[in-house]
């Protein structure tokens, strides 16, 4: 990151950046699935530059949600998200994206009855 002063504070430009969405349990996905009652696949971004996939992070409003995020081919590792909020342990795999392929989600079949699932993936550029 690099550090700079603002002529009040000391801010920080990094890197990183994210994105998050929200899903309920009665969103349907392209296929008409819902994450209640099947495995469902949304289809999110298309970056404009090429990306990696740095991190992901998950969190219901109550029970279990189990989640991956890739291309539609190529996948993440399954993170299980509860209502405290888990990361993925740092072993991200298949976390390339060329400029303008798909980032897709898949959300597994509720575990235990959330109502709801807020999943938040952190990237950064890189080149094309």
């Amino acid at each position: 990151s690099v550090r700079y002063y603002d002529g009040t504070n000391t801010m920080v430009l990094s890197p990183i950046f994210e994105k998050s969405f929200f899903l309920a349990t009665t969103t349907v996905d392209k296929t008409g699935n819902k994450f209640d009652t099947a495995t469902s696949t949304f289809e999110l971004w298309n970056p404009s530059k090429s990306v990696t996939l740095a991190g992901l992070y998950g969190r219901t409003d109550t029970g279990t949600a189990a989640f991956r995020c890739g291309d539609g081919t190529n996948w993440s590792e399954f993170v299980v998200a509860d209502s405290n909020g888990e990361e993925d342990d740092n072993s991200m795999i298949n976390n390339t994206f060329n400029m303008r392929e798909d980032f897709v989600c898949e959300v597994g079949s509720a575990v235990s009855n959330p109502l709801k699932v807020t999943i938040t993936a952190e990237f950064y550029y890189t080149n094309d």
